[in-house]
């Protein structure tokens, strides 16, 4: 379930402006820390910035909340690259 500023994040984050989005997830999470679709968004954005062990720290997170989460799963799957 989306929380607040994930939608905002994910609109700036298909216009390329990955650092915005991930202000975004950020600031979602502070108000909603247990996001996993924020904390997911969040990871993409990190990818995208070149920051993989916080993405990979986030997916991770999200994966505790909803373990069995789809998108998440699928998500953490796919190799980040070193």
């Amino acid at each position: 379930m989306p929380c607040y500023g994930a939608n905002r994040g994910g609109a700036l984050a298909d216009l390329s402006r990955h650092r915005e989005a991930l202000e975004s997830f950020d600031k979602a999470l502070k108000l909603e820390p247990d996001c996993p679709a924020a904390l997911e968004n969040r990871a993409n954005a990190l990818i995208k910035l070149d920051r993989d062990e916080e993405a990979r720290a986030a997916l991770d997170a999200a994966l505790k909340l909803e373990p069995n989460n789809a998108d998440v799963l699928s998500s953490r799957a796919m190799p980040i690259p070193t």
